[in-house]
């Protein structure tokens, strides 16, 4: 696989993940939850994470959207020096029925890719909705994972799905999947967000493999 290059559909990677150097030669690993600093460059989108103790990580991306979204190093300045994109969800739930199949919304029926549905995020201006759902292994040695930090109680291996579409027209745009391991689904479900027309969910606690969806492009 190339350097940046995602590994299936709508999944980009973010080599290395996440850290920051600390004083001497200390290195702090971020993960999950954290806060996205998400801007809007000349030639793409650019990330960078924001730790709970509020300090950014080393790493700055730059990161080109599509089917096969991929990702590259880039200088801090760089990102300091384009505008923010507000990192944000409106949680569809409110207005919305949870059915068999998936997510009724404004009458109309969105079908999820998995058995058990996470969240079902508009974007901020309503036109795109991202419908993310898991399905966990059939292994019953699975289904419990005691670490409450880590969504103890719930099946902690199994496949995410992502599945995006457009609202006025009810077309589904862009579909993905993913195994998840170790974890319960809903620590990543709560780390979804949209930063204006691209939805982003964490595929680990690393975050270094993410769902990436811009709906605007083929």
């Amino acid at each position: 696989m190339a350097h940046g290059a995602s590994d299936g559909p709508y999944i980009v990677t973010f080599p290395g993940g996440w850290t920051r150097q600390e004083a001497g030669s200390e290195t702090a690993i971020i993960s999950v939850p954290f806060a996205w600093d998400v801007r809007r460059g000349a030639s793409g989108w650019l990330f960078r994470v924001k730790g709970v103790d509020g300090h950014l990580s080393d790493q700055c991306f730059g990161v080109r959207a599509g089917t096969a979204p991929s990702s590259r190093r880039v200088a801090a300045a760089e990102c300091e020096g384009a505008p923010r994109i507000e990192a944000k969800g409106s949680l569809a739930a409110a207005a919305a029925a949870v059915g068999f199949q998936g997510v009724l919304y404004r009458n109309r029926q969105y079908a999820m890719g998995g058995g058990t549905l996470g969240k079902a995020l508009l974007s901020p201006g309503g036109r795109w909705l991202a419908v993310v759902s898991d399905t966990p292994s059939e292994d019953p040695r699975t289904r419990s994972n005691p670490m409450a930090p880590l969504a103890g109680g719930e099946p902690s291996r199994g496949e995410l799905f992502l599945d995006v579409y457009d609202t006025t027209t009810g077309e589904a745009k862009a579909r993905s999947q993913s195994p998840f391991a170790g974890f319960g689904p809903r620590i990543v479900f709560a780390e979804a967000f949209w930063a204006g027309d691209l939805f982003v969910m964490p595929l680990n606690l690393l975050a270094d493999r993410c769902f990436l969806v811009d709906p605007e492009l083929p």
